[in-house]
């Protein structure tokens, strides 16, 4: 997993998603830069055992990325 560093003296915001029924689980933070752009981390998760089901219905190759 690669993230990309925070600066320990600045805010991060973060925003959770959680599933409902078959999509993913997301989190993601961000924070300010001093040349005004943003950094970003995001992760997503799902059940191991619906991992198949969620390849054939999202047509996404989650044990790929996994990987």
């Amino acid at each position: 997993m690669i993230l990309t560093p925070f600066d320990s003296g600045r805010r991060i915001f973060s925003g959770f998603d959680l599933s409902s029924t078959t999509d993913l689980t997301a989190l993601a933070m961000v924070q300010r830069r001093d040349d005004g752009g943003w950094n970003a981390n995001w992760l997503c998760w799902l059940p191991e055992e619906t991992i198949d089901a969620a390849e054939k219905r999202d047509l996404v190759p989650y044990r790929q990325w996994e990987e």
